[in-house]
Formats: C-alpha cells, structure tokens, sequence
C-alpha cells in the first residue's frame, strides 16, 4: 500500500511540473521558447546529461564513505545501483523518498539508523555545499546577502540541533517520568540517528564529504553555464555566476518542501537570468531544459536502477515492511 502511495505521489509531481513546464512556455511565448531551444544541439545535450552524470557518480563515492563507516561492504556495481535506485522518488518533499535505500542494504545487514543517518548527513552536506557555492557567488548580487546570510543561520542551527543529543535525551526522560514507555523505542531510535550522524561528520569525512558535493553541485551549474551560453552568448553569465544561480535556486527550492523544489527552483532561476539580461523566453528556455536533464533524468535512471534492483533480490518492495528483530537499533540508555 505504502508502495502505491509512493509512485501515486511521483505520477501526481509528474503531471504538476509537465502542466507547470507547459504553462511557462506558454506563458513567455511557445514561439521564442522553441526557437532558443532549438539553439541546443544534441551533441550539447549529451553534454550536459554526462555533466549531471557526474554529479550522481560523486554523490554516490561520499555516501560510499558513509557507508564504510558502519563496515558495510557492498560490490561497487550494487552500491551505484542502490544509490541510483533512491532517485525514483526524488520528487518527494524533502527527497525523503530516497530513504528506500535503507530497504535494499538490509540485504547487507544496515540496520535503518545508520542508513537513515547516512542520508541525513548527505542532506546537510548537501545544504552546506549548496550555502558555500550561493554565498560564494553573492558578491554579483548585493540584493542577496541577507537572504544568504539567514539561510547560513538555518542550516547551521539545524546542524548544531542534529549533532547533539541532548534534546532527545531530555524528552525520553520527561517521557519516562510520565509513563510514556510507547515513546522510548521510537527515541532510542532518534539517539542512534543522532549518533550515526556524528559520526559521519568527523572532522575529517565533513571536510571531504563537503569537497565532494561542491565538485558534484558545481558541475550541474556548469551545465547551467553551457546552456546560457549556447543559448544567449551576448548576455550569458559567468561560469561562477551560472553556478550562483543554480545554487541559489536550488537552496530555495529545498526550503519550499515542494516535491523535486518544483516551482519555486525554476521561479528563482528564470528571474536571476532575466537579472542577467536574457530575454524571457531564453531564460525560461535554459531553465526548464536543465532542469529536464538534470532533475528528470535522475528520477528517469532510478526508476530504471530500482526496477533492476528489485529483479535481482528477488521481490517486490514493500515500503511498509518493519525492520527485522535482529536489525532494530539496540539501545538502553
């Protein structure tokens, strides 16, 4: 059932970005929409698809070095495939639907916490890289420091909150001292989280977690950059102003818990661009064809991904399957 909820939700955020995409082109005129594109040529296309190629192949080698911190061993082939695999439900508010990979490593004996760990540390490094890129690039766009600078604030508040403790340890004790035993698994469960996430940011594993997602983020700006250059070459931004941009529009995506950051990524990303001096049409152009090549080419391969992984362990997964006795966290503090 769960499971059925989960590509309802990816059917329902298809249709709402294919009306959304449809609208904006209608809108700032089909004509010259179409015509800007058609100053892409394959070849470019192919480009940009290997640039977003990147992209996966890094974020996939820093959630190896996660993963190697719970020694869990997986061949390299089934490692991509399974990270691959969470992209089939990007679209979820959050990405939070990535978490199905958790399902697939208890083939490898990953208990839920250090899975769901892993992925809440991907998550910030993924928050921090995007921040550090945007703020790196602000300097072009005064009109922007203090929404950077408020955003840093955020992310660094969240930070602090998930790498101590404390807090979850003050409400099991309140919940204990109220009888609300029913409560204690699920904070036990909340206290391996919190502890997995520490440890997958070591001084050591943060600075070269972070190196990787700036790299891996970076590249997609690129494409962003490639795009607006064959589209618009007079007024086309810089490569570090392309990657601004991306940037910017992705961190503002992520705060509107839309699925896949769509409506408010584009919004950001098409007005910057006109802010640069493209014409609407081109800018609407650049946006929405990168965010096809990037966005929808990730969910297009973990469909793909997590079809071949469910053929190869040999059932159907179930997304409201529990976590077997002998994988549940194990805490009595």
């Amino acid at each position: 059932m769960q499971r059925k909820r989960a590509v309802r939700a990816l059917i329902i955020a298809s249709l709402l970005s294919v009306v959304f995409y449809l609208g904006a082109t209608v809108y700032f005129g089909w004509h010259d929409v179409h015509l800007a594109l058609g100053r892409i040529t394959p070849l470019g296309v192919m480009a940009v698809l290997g640039l977003a190629l990147c992209n996966y192949l890094l974020r996939a080698w820093r959630w190896r070095l996660y993963l190697a911190l719970f020694s869990i061993q997986i061949p390299f082939i089934a490692h991509c495939r399974i990270y691959l695999a969470g992209f089939a439900f990007t679209m979820t508010p959050g990405k939070a639907g990535e978490m199905v990979r958790s399902l697939f490593l208890r083939r490898y004996s990953m208990r839920y916490s250090a899975s769901v760990a892993s992925f809440v540390a991907e998550r910030s490094s993924d928050l921090f890289a995007a921040l550090f890129l945007a703020g790196a690039g602000a300097w072009f766009y005064p009109q922007t420091h203090v929404f950077t600078l408020l955003i840093a604030l955020l992310v660094m508040a969240l930070f602090i909150l998930l790498y101590h403790n404390g807090w979850i340890l003050y409400l099991k004790k309140e919940a204990i001292s109220r009888g609300k035993h029913r409560f204690i698994k699920l904070l036990n469960a909340g206290l391996d989280v919190v502890e997995g996430f520490r440890t997958c940011n070591t001084p050591k594993l943060f600075v070269a977690s972070f190196v990787l997602a700036v790299l891996a983020w970076s590249t997609e700006g690129y494409g962003l950059y490639l795009l607006c250059d064959w589209i618009a070459p007079d007024v086309a931004p810089s490569v570090m102003q392309a990657i601004f941009i991306y940037a910017l529009a992705t961190l503002v995506g992520a705060f509107t818990f839309l699925p896949g950051g769509i409506g408010g990524t584009e919004a950001v990303m098409v007005a910057a661009l006109v802010f640069q001096g493209m014409a609407e049409a081109e800018a609407v152009a650049c946006t929405l064809l990168l965010r096809s090549l990037t966005l929808w080419f990730a969910v297009g391969l973990g469909l793909i991904a997590i079809t071949v992984e469910q053929n190869i362990q040999g059932s159907q997964i179930d997304l409201s399957e529990q976590e077997p006795a002998e994988l549940a966290p194990k805490h009595t503090r």
